[in-house]
This record gives structure tokens, C-alpha cells and sequence, in this order.
């Protein structure tokens, strides 16, 4: 018999676990951060500032656990394990709501002076002057 059909007999489904951060988060923090977003979301409404949304995510070759089994309609969650070293590649990502999407790859992660190179790197390009494919100088 399957482990699938072991857990379907038990009113178990088998799945990928997801992990779970909600340990680690300080909900005074958390409300604080909410109120900032809003006042910049309405700041950038105004035209006073543009606003650009960053998230990092990262990648690795290992998996701690691929499927597990959980009671029917609840999903079990994980928390996360000790990080490992290896290949582990990072995409940072920079979203302007109507205006684009920029990216950049590291090997590792994005520390410090990595980090401030993309934002640097995102300004130059915001000002650099827009020419057409085949246009002359």
C-alpha cells in the first residue's frame, strides 16, 4: 500500500508541507510597517514620491521535507531549519506599479554592498535617456 493510500484511509492527505514564519513575526512591528506602507501608498497616489515594491527570494538544491501527511482541510506547516551553505541563488526584484519590473540574480544572497550596487543601479538606469532600437544619436 502507497503512503497516499495509507493516509486516505486514516482521512490524512498527502502533501508538501509549507513553511511557516508566523513564530518569527512581531505584530507591533508588523502594524507599525502597515501604517508606513499606507502613508507612502498615499504619498505616491499624490505624486510626491514614486514608490517601488522590493522582495528577495531565494533558492536552494535541498528540500528538508518533499511531502508529508496532514488531516484532511488543515495544511502542516514547518518551521523553517537551520540554513544550510551550498549553491544557493537569490533574485532580488523591484516592482513600480505602471511603470516596470527590474531584477537582479546573485549567487549567495543580497548584503550590503551588493544590495546598494542594485539600488544604485536601478536609479542610473530610471535616468538614463530612453532611445529607440535604430534611432541616431
Amino acid at each position: 500500500m502507497t503512503a497516499g493510500a495509507a493516509c486516505s484511509k486514516k482521512r490524512y492527505r498527502w502533501k508538501r508541507p509549507r513553511q511557516s514564519h508566523r513564530k518569527r513575526q512581531d505584530p507591533i512591528q508588523k502594524a507599525i510597517k502597515q501604517a508606513v506602507l499606507e502613508t507612502l501608498e498615499l504619498a505616491a497616489q499624490a505624486g510626491w514620491v514614486g514608490l517601488k515594491y522590493l522582495d528577495e527570494a531565494g533558492f536552494c538544491l535541498w528540500s528538508p521535507v518533499s511531502y508529508s501527511d496532514s488531516p484532511i482541510g488543515e495544511q502542516k506547516r514547518l518551521e523553517q531549519t537551520p540554513q544550510r551553505y551550498g549553491n544557493r541563488i537569490s533574485i532580488l526584484g523591484l516592482w513600480q506599479p505602471g511603470q516596470g519590473f527590474e531584477y537582479a540574480l546573485a549567487q549567495g544572497g543580497f548584503r550590503g554592498k551588493s544590495y546598494i550596487e542594485v539600488m544604485d543601479w536601478s536609479l542610473r538606469r530610471r535616468h538614463k535617456p530612453w532611445r529607440r532600437a535604430g534611432a541616431s544619436r
